[in-house]
């Protein structure tokens, strides 16, 4: 696309486009398109938001996450790997396992070497090795946001290597 104008055309087919110069343009009906910091957008003469029936309607969600982008078939199968957890160990049963970093990153790996080596399904369980890899990668980044957590509010105590005192 060349032009706002372009743009313009696209987003009211409910195309949303990508550009990365800004430039506005009207284009037809009083309506102008800008295209800013790479998201296009159309504004103009649409009378209010509740203007009945033909009239373009206005939500200001582009700069929002795209939920609808989510493979949810994919998330399924990592839910069933954390229900059969669930079942085997506990209810969040993962939190509580010593050395989450380097358990988690192993099994990751494991899977994701079963999956490369054309093992698609886990023996075990019968669940896609990449959903259990995808299982074992939330739960690193949920170790990794609360350790970060941690360390801003962990205390040490005088006396110890961990404390700021010690040289």
């Amino acid at each position: 696309m060349d032009t706002a104008r372009d743009a313009g055309k696209e987003l009211s087919r409910g195309v949303r486009t990508r550009h990365t110069a800004h430039v506005s343009d009207n284009v037809g009906d009083g309506h102008t398109a800008h295209v800013a910091e790479g998201m296009a957008h159309v504004s103009g003469n649409t009378g209010s938001v509740n203007a009945g029936v033909g009239s373009i309607g206005r939500k200001d969600d582009a700069w929002k996450p795209r939920w609808s982008l989510v493979p949810w078939a994919q998330v399924g199968d990592i839910v069933k790997v954390l229900t059969n957890g669930a079942e085997k160990y506990n209810d969040n049963n993962w939190k509580k396992v010593s050395e989450p970093i380097d358990r988690y990153t192993s099994a990751m790996m494991r899977h994701i070497t079963a999956w490369a080596s054309g093992e698609e399904t886990d023996k075990e369980w019968g669940l896609p090795h990449l959903a259990h890899a995808g299982c074992c990668l939330l739960f690193l980044m949920w170790f990794d946001k609360e350790r970060k957590k941690a360390s801003v509010l962990e205390i040490k105590p005088e006396g110890t290597a961990d404390s700021p005192g010690i040289q």
